[in-house]
This record gives C-alpha cells, structure tokens and sequence, in this order.
C-alpha cells in the first residue's frame, strides 16, 4: 500500500481520534484533551500504517512497537493528570483566555488542525514501512529514539514526583536543572529519530523535527507553559528562567538549591 493510500486511511483516523477526543472536551471544558487525541492519533498512525504497509516486517515492527507505545504512554501520561485533577492543563488555561470571544469555534479550529499535524508529522511512517531491507542508518535513528523516549519519561517523572512532594514550587532538580522544558526537548529528539530512519526514502521527513521545533518553541508548548508558570509562581520562575535553558540541556549558569515560591 502506498504513501496516498495510507494518507487516506490514516485522515479517516485521526478524524475519528480527534473528534472522540473534542465530545470529551465539550463534557468536562478541558481543552488540554487535545493532547490525549495527540498522543494516541500518532500513535495509531504508526500502528495502522505498520500494519498495512509492505516493506520489511522488523521495520514495521518497530516502528508500531516504538511509536505507537509511545503515542500510548504520552496519552495515559496526560489523561492520567486531566481525569484526576479537577482543571485542565495551565497551558491551556492561557490559550483559553486568550480567546474568550468564539471559544468553542476556535477550540475546533485548533483540534481540527492538530488533526492534520498529525498526518504531516507522520508521513515518515508511511516511507518507512515500505522499505524493503534494514540500513545502518535505522540504528543510529532507533538509538537516537530509545533515549529520547527513555528521557522524556524520565523527566514527566522526575516532575510528577516533585508536585507531590513540593506543590507550588519550581521544579529543578534532576533533568530540570538543565532544561525548563526537558519533557519537550526529548519529545522533539524523537522526531530527528524518526527524520533519520525515514531519510532513505524521503529527505522530506526533515519537516517532522522541524515543525514539531517550532511549535514547542514558539506555539503551544514553550510560551503558554512559561505564561502559566509565571503567573502562578512569579519571581521564583523568573529566577529559574534566568539560570536555566529554555529548551536544550545546558549546565544552569550557577548552581542554586530548589527554588522557592517566594
């Protein structure tokens, strides 16, 4: 089955997904459960393209296992937080309030359009699982994904277990200390992963990591998430701001202990 063929089945998905995942937010008013139809859009985009394309049945295999587990942990990692906690994501709250007027019409807009990110991110699966035989480069792009997944895991947890020991305070410690958002640079290191292991067939696979970069950094992952944390903890995220990375792990420009909220 070719690259169109499985365009056209995977839109039928994550229309499916996505509007699964816009009637939850209609019932609860949670916007962030965009990103549960996120993760699991993906993530059944990799299986369901494993499963019909007709390359290498290792490569198939791994990218459902890899990419559709990891569109499955990102999911439950989000719904977890959205379904025991009474308000929605703090990023979301900012975008929430920034479009007080039509709500519910650009919050369809903006599903819908997460909707057709995901079959654009996604392409590279689709040339990957018709590939024929393994290339070395599949392993540097397989190594290059188990850290990022095995990093981005480490981080959610690193700051789940922080909130529970610390509320209210600025997490820095572990992989925070290197990167306010390590969570999302280990997201987007799995998309160079994927960009390699797609790059025999198609350099085009490059605009994956290349817009998942500018949307962490510029759309809906950076500037919300900073918006949020500093309105909520003020100096003590400014002051975080000033030694730590944004984005890509760096040693903070001076050591400091756990950052107060005031």
């Amino acid at each position: 089955m070719g690259v169109l063929q499985l365009t056209l089945i995977g839109t039928a998905w994550v229309l499916l997904n996505i509007h699964l995942w816009w009637w939850m937010y209609l019932r609860t008013g949670k916007l962030g459960m965009v990103d549960v139809g996120w993760g699991l859009g993906l993530g059944g985009l990799a299986v369901l393209y494993a499963a019909l394309g007709e390359g290498s049945l290792v490569l198939r295999v791994a990218v459902a296992l890899m990419f559709g587990g990891h569109g499955l942990r990102l999911a439950l990692h989000i719904g977890r937080r959205l379904f025991s906690e009474k308000g929605d994501d703090p990023r979301y709250a900012v975008i929430r309030d920034n479009w007080k007027e039509h709500l519910t019409l650009k919050a369809y807009g903006f599903y819908l359009a997460q909707a057709g990110l995901q079959l654009i991110l996604a392409l590279p699966f689709a040339w990957i699982v018709g590939r024929a035989h393994w290339l070395w480069i599949d392993l540097i792009a397989v190594a290059v994904v188990i850290v990022a997944w095995s990093g981005e895991a480490l981080a959610d947890r690193q700051l789940r277990l922080f909130r529970q020991t610390s509320p209210g305070r600025v997490c820095n410690v572990g992989l925070w200390r290197y990167s306010r958002h390590p969570n999302y640079f280990f997201e987007w290191l799995i998309w160079v992963g994927v960009a390699l292991a797609a790059t025999p067939e198609s350099g085009w696979g490059w605009l994956s990591p290349i817009m998942m970069l500018f949307f962490l950094l510029f759309v809906t992952g950076i500037p919300p998430a900073e918006a949020s944390s500093v309105r909520s903890k003020g100096d003590a995220y400014r002051d975080y701001q000033s030694v730590t990375s944004a984005f890509f792990p760096l040693p903070p420009k001076r050591s400091k202990e756990t950052i107060p909220t005031s």
